[in-house]
């Protein structure tokens, strides 16, 4: 078996996958979506970093863009400010 990652032992590795496939689907799900929210935040937060000057809807923006491309992103926004989401 060849290593997933470089900077962990083997043995580790196949402690570690033992453990995933033994969760059943649920728990795998609740696991990826949790990862994944946090990896959105931590997104907004390094794009907050990045662009401080920028408004709220103009970092939502841009965020939305990268992640949903940009027609979809500016339809968000508007419509988030249409509902009152932003003070710009």
């Amino acid at each position: 078996m060849k290593p997933l990652s470089l900077d962990t032992p083997l043995d580790v590795e196949r402690v570690w996958l033992s453990g995933l496939r033994q969760q059943g689907p649920v728990e795998r799900l609740r696991r990826l979506v949790s990862i994944t929210s946090l990896c959105w935040r931590a997104a907004h937060d390094a794009c907050c970093q990045a662009r401080p000057k920028d408004s709220d809807s103009t970092r939502d923006f841009w965020l939305l863009q990268e992640r949903y491309g940009r027609d979809l992103a500016q339809q968000v926004v508007d419509l988030r400010r249409q509902r009152g989401f932003y003070d710009d």
